[in-house]
């Protein structure tokens, strides 16, 4: 899209974007909203929230010494659904929501349950991979959850084979056995992580992890290295960023018409002393490299997205006719801000398009990680006066 065919040109100036009355659009569809919802009563956990593909809040999941506590937000209200005793259960997690919570995934990383309502269904804990010489070979391990297709159709989770140490990305799609979609891909210790999946769940992203020589280092172990492709068939990999040193991809999400993956990309370097010492990407004294950002097409491949404002920018979620992304950028001077990316190439940053709309973030602090299908909706979690809250920021349609 042209952003100035929706904000006039009087209120551009190169490319900061400065109001003083809100534009056509604006007036037209309403000038958007910003709501916080109060984490529930007492609590201080910072949670792990989920919403929904349409952007509504959906669940959060508090932990306390002794208990997992599940809540859904329904009519302005926390529901205490569901609670998990810690001891019991220690790493119990709420993954993938659907609309209206109908159907969410539990998680312990030794099983995966779809919860619907007072249903509970176990997903199996099979599936198959090829050896090197060809032959298949049934696994029967732990699985750890990961996403819900937005027509709940698919699942996706990891599946953790005990005796060769290695994950394979997996989907449950209501069969009996676990469908491996990492399956043909290089083997030797490699972790392939839950995928996200497109709206239909016909189309899976999913990453990988990385070991072997990196810039300087002749020996990684990373948590972060490939990112793949999966539509039915073999996985292609998403090519490389190439900025003339070595970097490991990391996947954010896809778009709902399964089409664009988006993520980010970052090197590392080892100390002076370091370069033969076998390392890990938490290891301490390793070196940075700037946060790239890319966007992926079948068509167009791996692009990468810059703007000249940040000196490390990264995309975080997409809606689903990819025409619009949220992101978030550091500025040179050492402050950042969220912002809105279009297909075009064009970046609108989240406080300039505020100001615009003449909304104002009442909040000590908040950080925003999600759009929504129909890229009206911009949520996350915010604090305000020391309490955690829910986020949910909403704004016209921006695309064409």
């Amino acid at each position: 899209m042209n952003i100035t065919q929706y904000i006039p040109a009087s209120l551009i100036l190169g490319s900061v974007l400065v109001a003083s009355t809100p534009p056509v659009w604006a007036e037209e569809q309403g000038v958007g909203s910003v709501e916080l919802i109060p984490f529930p009563e007492g609590t201080t956990d910072i949670g792990n929230l989920s919403f929904s593909h349409d952007g509504e809040l959906q669940m959060l999941q508090l932990y306390s010494n002794s208990d997992s506590d599940i809540y859904h937000y329904q009519g302005n209200q926390w529901h205490l659904i569901r609670r998990e005793l810690r001891t019991i259960v220690p790493g119990i997690a709420v993954y993938g929501v659907s609309e209206g919570a109908k159907k969410f995934v539990l998680s312990d990383h030794r099983r995966v349950d779809v919860v619907e309502g007072v249903r509970v269904t176990t997903l199996p804990r099979e599936w198959c991979y090829t050896n090197s010489d060809g032959r298949e070979r049934r696994v029967y391990g732990s699985t750890g959850g990961g996403y819900i297709s937005a027509d709940t159709s698919t699942v996706t989770l990891s599946g953790y084979d005990y005796e060769i140490n290695e994950s394979d990305s997996l989907i449950w799609n209501g069969g009996e056995e676990l469908i491996n979609i990492s399956d043909g891909l290089p083997r030797g210790e490699i972790t392939y992580y839950p995928g996200i999946p497109s709206d239909d769940g016909q189309v899976i992203a999913f990453g990988s992890t990385f070991h072997g020589s990196h810039n300087n280092i002749r020996h990684l172990w990373s948590s972060r290295g490939d990112v793949w492709v999966w539509d039915g068939g073999d996985p292609q990999m998403v090519p490389k960023l190439q900025p003339g040193y070595d970097v490991l991809m990391q996947l954010e999400d896809i778009s709902g018409n399964g089409e664009v993956v988006i993520g980010h990309a970052a090197g590392l370097w080892a100390s002076l002393g370091a370069f033969d010492e076998p390392l890990t990407d938490q290891s301490s004294g390793l070196q940075h490299g700037p946060t790239l950002s890319w966007v992926w097409t079948e068509a167009e491949g791996t692009r990468e997205i810059t703007d000249s404002r940040f000196s490390s920018i990264n995309l975080l979620s997409i809606d689903h006719d990819a025409s619009i992304a949220l992101g978030i950028g550091d500025f040179h001077d050492g402050g950042f801000d969220h912002f809105l990316w279009f297909r075009d190439g064009q970046i609108l940053l989240l406080n300039d398009l505020l100001h615009v709309l003449k909304l104002e973030i009442h909040a000590d602090w908040f950080g925003l990680d999600q759009i929504s299908s129909d890229g009206t909706k911009l949520s996350g979690i915010a604090s305000v006066n020391g309490r955690y809250h829910a986020i949910i920021v909403t704004i016209p349609d921006l695309t064409p």
